[in-house]
């Protein structure tokens, strides 16, 4: 049970200690139309996505600390959060983040 806790935390961007606390319960307990809202709002930002992203690039899910490289249509590199530190950069160059 810890493991899928942690697995649910992790998914979810939190610390992945296994411990039901208040931010755990809190993404627990969303509603079933609070999911398919937060679901329409990827799909729409997907759409949004070039159909070719070219043959090479790297995918992120901020929420699910993944980072893939891709080329010619297949992962070559993969981090699962496992990297402790990462410098990036996002934004715009006046107004990095």
């Amino acid at each position: 049970l810890k493991r899928a806790v942690q697995q649910f935390q992790a998914r979810h961007a939190i610390a992945p200690d296994g411990a039901l606390g208040v931010a755990t319960i809190r993404e627990l307990n969303h509603s079933v139309g609070e999911w398919i809202a937060e679901l329409q709002l990827n799909l729409d930002r997907w759409r949004w996505l070039p159909n070719d992203l070219g043959d090479r690039y790297v995918l992120v899910n901020v929420a699910g600390f993944e980072l893939e490289v891709v080329e010619q249509g297949r992962v070559i590199e993969t981090m699962d959060g496992q990297v402790e530190e990462m410098k990036t950069e996002v934004g715009r160059p006046v107004a990095r983040t």
